[in-house]
């Protein structure tokens, strides 16, 4: 959660939205798919953000 916290104030991202991409970096996912955040966004050097529906 404090990880969250962190990530949410730093990239100006919503607390839910964080939560979700803290959870995606702790399991070491390199691709995180969503329409919530910007598509080619890449995050703490290693999640990168697609948006399936472009």
């Amino acid at each position: 959660m404090l990880k969250a916290c962190r990530i949410a104030d730093k990239d100006k991202f919503s607390y839910y939205d964080s939560l979700i991409i803290v959870a995606a970096l702790e399991c070491n996912c390199k691709i995180l798919y969503t329409e919530d955040l910007q598509h080619n966004q890449i995050i703490e050097n290693s999640l990168t953000v697609i948006n399936p529906l472009l």
